[in-house]
Formats: structure tokens, sequence, C-alpha cells
């Protein structure tokens, strides 16, 4: 990410010892993060009603109204449909071609997706 911290089209791959990180990171993030049962159970459920097969989709959650609690005003349609178009475009650069499981705290953010796939053609897998 850059300093406006939207997605850099250079990766960090050029970086010494980001090959390991993203070894380690991957092993390290399913050790420490495992749902309870009745959370995966959901998770299972969610992934099977929307056709996703694991490691065949990319997911971008996008958290419009984080810390900002009751100044939710501050956050205009233009940035939000310019922060989660950056939200899809990440989710695509990692994952090209592959399906978006896309959520956000924003009834906003959510209906521009819809929008942006009606108004594209589904280019674009987004659930």
């Amino acid at each position: 990410l850059d300093e406006n911290k939207e997605l850099n089209k250079f990766p960090g791959s050029t970086f010494v010892g980001w090959k390991q990180y993203q070894i380690l990171f991957h092993d390290l993030f399913y050790t420490l993060f495992k749902p309870t049962p009745p959370i995966a159970k959901l998770v299972e459920d969610k992934m099977q009603s929307a056709n996703l097969v694991p490691g065949n989709f990319s997911a971008s959650h996008y958290r419009a109204f984080y810390g900002i609690k009751n100044r939710k005003y501050l956050v205009t349609k233009e940035k939000l449909a310019q922060k989660t178009r950056n939200a899809l475009n990440c989710a695509s650069f990692i994952q090209p071609g592959d399906p978006i499981f896309f959520a956000s705290d924003s009834l906003g953010a959510i209906s521009f997706v819809r929008e942006m796939m009606m108004n594209e053609n589904n280019a674009t897998n987004t659930i």
C-alpha cells in the first residue's frame, strides 16, 4: 500500500525477506486464528451457499465507518466508491480471475459493488 493506503502496483516482492514473510505469515495466521466451531459452521455454510471453494476466491472487507462512530457523515459517497474500488482491486490483484467475497459495514459500499457489477457486465465475480 502507498502513503494513501491505496494498492501499490509494485508489490513488496522486491523487499529482502518478503518471501519468507509470506510463508511464515500464512502458517502463523492459520495457527493463531481458528474460528470456534459455531462460527466455523457459519463460514462453511456461507461458502457453500455462495459456491466458494477454499483457495479459489479472494475476500475483501471494507470498514468504512471504523473509528468514526457517530460521524458517518464524514464519509462521502465519492470516498466510499474510491475505497470500495480499491478494496476490490486489491483482492483481484492477489487472485486474478477468482471470485471476490466482499463485505462492508456500509450499505453504500455494498450498493456500489452491486451497481459496479451490473455496469461492468460481471467482469469480476463478486459475492
